[in-house]
């Protein structure tokens, strides 16, 4: 038997460590599990192809993963490189958050609930409780123990911002990465990506929307290696679902105090220090005020959520006189809250007591602001709650002053540059409360009102720089803002007279409805606009049409795609809007294309061409010779799609819309691939990646890889061809990139030329290898 080396060694204590198997490694990277052995052993070292995969399946992270690849190869002595790789990394790929707080007091309930997953006739785990108990922070605390056991990853769904149940699968596919095509129903997408998976999913707040457990129970019948781990104030009654109720934190027993130090030890009591002491750093434990902080957590039945209410208010109020005054309160129960189970009115009437606290202004901007969902920035609080100046206050104070008492929370931006300002949140327990609130203000109906306006105005501001040089920036916004765009939407679907606002909202989300793979949803949201919205020629109506049937192109229902855009071409025509008519012209272009009628889409290509240079708008003059340029390669006319493509790349560089760009580089790059100029198509293919990745365009990705993999097949590197053709075909039915019929012509010859070339065994393994890739094991591989 041979010994293995210090690096093998290592290699070998980073794959158990993440509870994966010569085998499974194996079948991640691509190779052979002898190839493992032989790693591993130190008989061989891996080439720089193999090491990066391995660095990709072993989720060393980016920082590390040049050292890892170095090591990996022998290039780099281990301990040179120890500190930035002692640590293995989850192998999962997974969107789990980071708890900002310690997980307090909950050593056992992690551990139960843990064992309850990890046993295999248990498919879901419902964590119940009432508002505030400390649900999510568990499942949390949970899912990051039990993520090593899941090949797949851990996804956590947040539901609190949605209450349609139809809505549940956009949400999960939106949490994995799979896109939603439009065609296919999204949940039958969701049964394929998942079915082989093994993967954990999250569901948070699942009482917003229980009534989707039978689309969950279908989900899971088809993915046997999937499970759930779900919060709710209720449980789903699904097959093989184990409900643990989570209790409230210990507390003692107020009759016989322990000392000091073992006081100090309860949950309870060490959650209500730590938020004193981060509102006044000086606050401590003693003697004197141990009964009464004792008092509060037992008064509020050990929940986690209106502990940290009552401690947050220790700047102004003494623990004696919280106590005082919170069992004055709680002993005067709301008629709101007579119907509630025991613990759900302790903690309602911990929320109502901290919100009498508040002066009237602070109520009125606390009720305001319930008005968001998903979160706001500062500007937009200031621009719908106080809108006409009637605070009796500055809305910084007053927020800043809600922050302090526990009401809002206040979150760094996910995204970079202006989409990294701190983002303010409030728990849905404290929202549900602080709507009822706004209910019973006279000015209920006027805040909804601004809130949805508000949206309007950032959708239709970041509509013309969605094609510019701040593109990615603005798509970002708009995605964090998803939430507050769904929520102006419903208002006006719901509320009579405002189906107009919604046509111009729906209208100006296409191109991010496009890159985010919501397909589906945006032809939702623009037929049922259109639909409400008056049928008069406007230049709404218009923009809203030919948005539709850039939807339905883009979801290969053609038919549609056309009836939409002549509809916006006669309307755009009749009103002399002659980017409108560009627009119309362009989409029945492609249309006709796909359709092969390569004359009819060149007269509208060829109309589209003319108006734009005479309006002497270069971003459109390029996108239409982008499109007369891919039809010219279609008919096999290379030289008049390199001159087109090349005239297109240059204005859309000049334009500084990346993603644009990367759609010509990829034309440009299979004009270079059929005319056998195979250095400067990969070049190209390269060039494009680059930028796909750098705009988040993941949906057109599988598109430069099976244009690789056209070009590995060229060079007769043909089992890398069907590697790379299998990879495309999965992450395009992954991400919901939709190949029409001409490029599903191009792509099945391919397919077919790499079968005939290889033998039935060498061609399985590697179509097996390929379609076993992720979207990012994929983008290595190819290049």
């Amino acid at each position: 038997m041979k010994k293995s080396t210090p690096t093998g060694a290592w290699l070998k204590e980073r794959r158990k460590a993440l509870g994966m198997t010569q085998e499974s490694l194996a079948n991640c990277v691509g190779c052979s599990p002898v190839t493992i052995e032989k790693i591993e052993s130190g008989e061989r070292h891996p080439s720089r192809q193999i090491a990066e995969l391995m660095a990709t399946c072993l989720g060393v992270p980016d920082s590390a993963r040049e050292s890892f690849v170095k090591v990996a190869r022998g290039e780099l002595d281990i301990q040179v490189a120890e500190q930035q790789l002692s640590q293995p990394q989850s192998a999962s790929s997974d969107n789990l958050p980071t708890p900002a707080t310690p997980l307090l007091g909950r050593e056992r309930e992690v551990e139960a609930v843990r064992a309850l997953l990890l046993q295999p006739d248990v498919r879901v785990v419902t964590l119940t409780g009432p508002g505030g108990v400390g649900k999510t922070r568990l499942s949390l605390g949970v899912a990051h123990a039990v993520a090593k056991h899941f090949r797949d990853g851990a996804y956590f769904v947040p539901l609190a911002p949605i209450t349609d149940p139809e809505l549940v699968p956009a949400t999960i596919a939106q949490c994995i990465g799979l896109k939603d095509t439009g065609q296919a129903p999204l949940l039958d997408r969701l049964k394929r990506a998942m079915r082989d998976r093994h993967t954990l999913l999250l569901l948070d707040n699942l009482e917003q929307v229980v009534d989707a457990s039978p689309l969950l129970a279908d989900l899971l019948a088809w993915c046997p290696q999937l499970m759930m781990l779900a919060t709710s104030r209720e449980a789903l009654r699904m097959r093989g679902e184990r409900q643990f109720q989570v209790p409230p934190l210990p507390l003692p027993d107020l009759a016989r105090l322990p000392d000091l130090k073992e006081l100090a030890s309860y949950p309870a009591i060490e959650l209500f220090v730590g938020v004193a002491r981060g509102v006044e750093p000086e606050f401590e434990l003693t003697r004197e005020n141990a009964g009464a902080v004792a008092s509060i957590c037992t008064r509020l039945d050990g929940l986690p959520l209106a502990i940290e209410l009552a401690a947050a208010r220790i700047r102004m109020l003494s623990p004696d006189e919280i106590a005082m005054r919170l069992n004055k309160r709680l002993s005067l129960l709301t008629g709101g809250a007579r119907d509630l189970p025991a613990r759900h009115r302790t903690l309602y009437d911990a929320v109502g007591w901290s919100y009498d606290l508040l002066d009237r202004g602070e109520q009125t901007l606390f009720a305001r602001l319930s008005v968001f969902v998903g979160g706001f920035m500062l500007e937009a609080a200031e621009s719908v709650c106080n809108a006409h100046a009637d605070l009796p206050m500055d809305l910084l104070e007053g927020i800043t002053s809600l922050v302090d008492k526990s009401l809002l929370r206040q979150e760094k931006g996910s995204g970079s540059g202006s989409t990294r300002k701190k983002r303010l949140t409030m728990l849905e327990t404290i929202q549900e409360y602080a709507r009822e609130r706004l209910a019973e203000l006279e000015g209920e109906e006027e805040t909804q009102r601004l809130h949805a306006e508000y949206y309007l105005a950032l959708v239709e501001a970041a509509d013309p720089e969605l094609t510019g040089a701040q593109q990615a920036t603005w798509i970002e916004r708009l995605e964090m803002e998803r939430d507050n765009i769904r929520a102006a939407l419903d208002w006006s679907e719901r509320v009579p007279g405002r189906a107009e606002l919604g046509l111009r909202v729906a209208g100006a989300l296409t191109l991010v409805w496009q890159v985010k793979g919501r397909l589906g949803e945006g032809r939702d949201r623009l037929a049922k606009a259109l639909d409400r919205a008056s049928t008069e020629h406007t230049a709404t109506r218009a923009k809203a049409l030919f948005a539709a049937g850039w939807m339905a192109l883009f979801s290969g229902d053609y038919p549609a795609a056309r009836k939409y855009c002549e509809g916006s071409l006669e309307i755009e025509r009749e009103m002399g809007n002659l980017w409108g008519v560009t627009l119309s012209l362009n989409g029945l272009g492609r249309v006709a294309e796909i359709e092969r009628d390569f004359e009819r889409a060149h007269n509208y290509y060829a109309e589209s061409l003319a108006i734009r240079k005479a309006l002497g708008n270069d971003w459109g003059v390029a996108g239409t010779l982008n499109n007369m340029g891919r039809a010219a390669l279609r008919q096999g006319d290379y030289t008049q799609a390199d001159s087109s493509l090349t005239e297109s790349l240059a204005l859309f560089r000049k334009s500084g819309d990346r993603g644009s760009t990367a759609i010509v580089l990829n034309n440009l790059a299979l004009v270079a691939l059929r005319c056998k100029e195979y250095e400067r198509a990969t070049m190209l293919f390269d060039e494009c990646l680059t930028l796909e990745l750098a705009v988040d365009y993941t949906w057109g990705i599988p598109y430069v890889i099976a244009g690789l993999a056209e070009l590995a097949c060229a060079r007769e590197e043909v089992e890398r061809a069907a590697t790379l053709l299998a990879a495309a075909e999965a992450n395009l039915e992954a991400t919901g990139a939709r190949m029409d019929p001409i490029d599903r012509e191009d792509f099945d010859r391919n397919v077919a030329a790499a079968r005939e070339r290889l033998d039935v065994t060498a061609f399985e393994a590697a179509w097996e290898r390929g379609r076993s890739m992720t979207l990012e094991q994929a983008i290595v591989y190819a290049r």
